[in-house]
């Protein structure tokens, strides 16, 4: 069963990094300040291979910092999306978002360890919603960063899930 919950939050999240289904916005993560030259490799369900380029950007604020990296690996009009996110050094997060309507792709979750991902509980799926409202309600802008070594793992695999 598809998941209606997770989509919408997902949707809310990539949305406010500049994000939104259907068109791409110019400004937060997914903005050519944050595009780096470094590029990561998927295979299509087709078979077909691509190199997509890695947006890769932080928001720092008060004694804490927030370092995303973001994929469009968008395929033949349907929309994916891949986010990796964490505080200093908290759990990495990842959320990834696919528009296929009869897809249940929609996944939100907390790198456990090198080895696998486990499923985010409500209330932190609620609480990174609110956390991403309140960094874009204060107008923080995102500054562009060197890629994570950490978090490039972490897309990786939250890629091939």
């Amino acid at each position: 069963m598809k998941n209606h919950l997770n989509e919408e939050l997902a949707k809310y999240i990539f949305a406010s990094i500049g994000c939104v289904t259907d068109k791409l916005g110019t400004l937060g993560l997914f903005s050519e300040q944050c595009k780096t030259n470094k590029k990561i490799d998927f295979e299509s369900e087709g078979n077909d291979k691509f190199h997509v380029p890695i947006y890769s950007g932080k928001l720092s604020f008060g004694e804490f910092t927030l370092k995303a990296l973001f994929v469009d690996l968008t395929y033949e009009h349907v929309n994916e999306f891949c986010l990796v996110f964490r505080i200093d050094e908290n759990p990495i997060y990842g959320l990834k978002y696919l528009s296929d309507s009869s897809s249940e792709e929609t996944v939100f979750k907390i790198r456990g360890s090198e080895e696998f991902w486990i499923e985010a509980s409500l209330a932190t799926k609620c609480k990174a919603v609110i956390g991403f409202e309140s960094l874009m309600s204060h107008g923080i802008p995102w500054q562009n960063s060197e890629v994570d070594s950490e978090l490039r793992l972490s897309l990786e695999s939250l890629i091939s899930l």
